[in-house]
C-alpha cells in the first residue's frame, strides 16, 4: 500500500498559533503532506498548508488583532472579563458588550474580509494534497465532512466559515438551504477524516483548547498517529495579543521538534546536545531507595498513573516542576546547564538564614508546606550538601512531603555528576 501522510490541524480559535509553530517545525524536518484535514481555525491554517503559502499565513498572525477578527473587538481572557470594565461606559469591553447584546452575537465582518484577502483558494485547487474540512450542521448538529476539491470554488470561503463559526459568540454561517456551526462541537481533531481521505500515517496537532479532550481521543492513540499537545494551557481562545500569539507559536514549535526526539523535556525545552538520559537513570535510581508510600505519593505528584513511564520521564516531569516553581519561561530552549543555573540560583534566598531554615525543620506550620516551605527546603538541603560537604538523606527522615525528598535527591544526582560544585 502506497503510503500517504494526513495532517489533522484542531480547533481552537486564537490557539492556532501553536499550530503555525507546529507547521514551521514540520517545515523544517522536511515532511511533506498528502492530506490535510482541519476543523475551524484548523480547517483555514489548512488551506495556506496545502496552497504551501506559509510566509502568507505567518504575516496574518503576526499582525492579527481582535479588531481585525471582530467589530469593537477585544481579547477575551481573565483580564478583560471584569465587571469593572464591563460597567465603565468608556471601556472596549463595555463597547464590545453592547454590540454583542445588539447582535446576539459578534459582528466578524472584518474577519471575513481577512480571510477573502489572505485565503489562497485558488492555489488549493491546484494543489497536489487533498483538503477535508469538518463543520456541523444545525440544529441536527450533525457532523459534517466536507472534501473542499469537490465543493464549487465560490463556496469555500463559506464552508471555511461554517467550521470556524463558534457559536454563540460567532454567528451561524448560512450555506444556500443549510446552516452550520463549528466543527468543534462534534469534532476537534478530525483524524478519522484523514483516514477516509486515505491516509496511512498521520501528525495530529491537538491545541486543547475547548473540549480540552478532543471527542475521539481513542484515535489519537493508534499506532500510525503522531500525537501533538500543549503541556499546558494556550489560554483562551479569544486572546488575540500579539505576546500570546508568539508564545504559543514558539510552545507549537517545541513540542513538534520533541515530539520527532530533536529536542528534549516535556513541558520544559531542553537543546538536542543537552539530553541527560544517564541523569534521569542516577535520578530514578535513587528514588528506588525511597520508602513505598513516598513512592506512590511520588508517582501522584508526577501525574502518572499508566506505570509504563521510561526513566526519563520520571526526571523531565520533576524537572517541569522544578521550573514551573521557579517561574521560568516555557517557552525557551535551555540546555539543561543553563536550566540548572537558574534552578540553583532561585534557591539561594533562605541558604543564609539559619533561623528560618530551623523553624521549618521543626515542622513550623507556617513554613513547612507551599512554595516557601520547598524554598527553605531546598536552600537547606543546598547548604548541608555544598557547604557542610554531607551526602545523606537520613536529614529527610521526618519530613513527609514528596517534593521534599525530590528535592533532596536531586541536589545529591547534580552533586554527584558534578553539575553543581561544592564549595567546602
Amino acid at each position: 500500500m502506497e503510503e500517504k501522510i494526513g495532517l489533522v490541524l484542531g480547533g481552537g480559535g486564537s490557539l492556532g498559533a501553536y499550530e503555525m509553530g507546529a507547521w514551521k517545525a514540520l517545515r523544517e524536518l522536511g515532511i511533506k503532506f498528502d492530506i490535510v484535514t482541519g476543523t475551524s481555525i484548523g480547517a483555514l491554517i489548512g488551506t495556506f498548508v496545502v496552497a504551501n503559502k506559509y510566509n502568507e499565513a505567518l504575516e496574518l498572525w503576526n499582525t492579527i488583532t481582535p479588531e481585525k477578527v471582530m467589530k469593537e473587538g477585544i481579547n477575551i481572557n481573565k483580564k478583560t472579563i471584569k465587571f469593572q470594565n464591563l460597567i465603565d461606559k468608556n471601556s472596549k469591553e463595555r463597547r464590545f458588550l453592547k454590540l454583542f447584546l445588539k447582535n446576539k452575537t459578534a459582528d466578524i465582518s472584518p474577519f471575513k474580509e481577512l480571510c477573502k484577502q489572505y485565503a489562497p483558494i485558488k492555489e488549493i485547487f491546484t494543489s497536489k494534497i487533498d483538503f477535508g474540512i469538518v463543520c456541523v450542521s444545525y440544529p441536527s448538529f450533525k457532523e459534517r465532512h466536507i472534501n473542499v476539491k469537490r465543493i464549487p470554488r465560490n463556496l469555500v470561503l463559506s464552508y471555511l466559515h461554517a467550521s470556524s463559526a463558534c457559536w454563540p459568540i460567532f454567528p451561524k454561517e448560512k450555506i444556500l438551504k443549510s446552516v452550520f456551526i463549528d466543527g468543534g462541537f462534534k469534532d476537534t481533531v478530525p483524524i478519522d477524516f484523514a483516514l477516509e481521505l486515505g491516509a496511512t500515517k498521520i501528525i495530529a496537532i491537538d491545541l486543547a483548547g475547548i473540549p480540552k479532550i478532543p471527542q475521539k481521543l481513542f484515535l489519537a492513540r493508534l499506532p500510525f498517529v503522531k500525537y501533538i499537545k500543549p503541556h499546558e494551557s494556550l489560554g483562551s481562545i479569544m486572546d488575540f495579543s500579539q505576546s500570546v500569539i508568539q508564545r504559543n507559536m514558539a510552545l507549537g514549535y517545541n513540542d513538534t521538534l520533541k515530539a520527532y526526539g530533536i529536542l528534549g523535556g516535556e513541558k520544559y525545552t531542553l537543546s538536542k546536545e543537552s539530553l541527560t538520559d544517564d541523569i534521569g537513570k542516577k535520578f530514578c535510581q535513587c528514588l528506588a531507595g525511597l520508602p513505598l508510600h513516598i513512592l506512590k505519593q511520588i508517582d501522584k505528584l508526577l501525574g502518572e498513573n499508566d506505570y509504563d513511564l521510561r526513566i526519563k520521564d520520571y526526571f523531565y516531569s520533576f524537572l517541569d516542576l522544578l521550573c514551573t516553581h521557579c517561574g521560568l519561561d516555557s517557552s525557551k530552549i535551555y540546555t539543561f546547564k543553563e536550566l540548572i543555573s537558574l534552578i540553583d540560583a532561585h534557591f539561594n534566598q533562605y541558604l543564609g538564614d539559619e533561623e528560618t531554615i530551623q523553624l521549618f525543620l521543626l515542622k513550623n506550620e507556617k513554613v513547612k508546606t507551599g512554595k516557601e516551605g520547598f524554598d527553605i527546603l531546598m536552600s537547606y538541603i543546598k547548604r548541608e550538601y555544598l557547604y557542610e560537604g554531607k551526602n545523606d538523606l537520613k536529614l529527610l527522615e521526618n519530613i513527609s512531603q514528596p517534593f521534599h525528598h525530590l528535592g533532596a535527591i536531586f541536589y545529591q544526582v547534580l552533586i554527584e555528576n558534578k553539575l553543581i560544585k561544592r564549595t567546602a
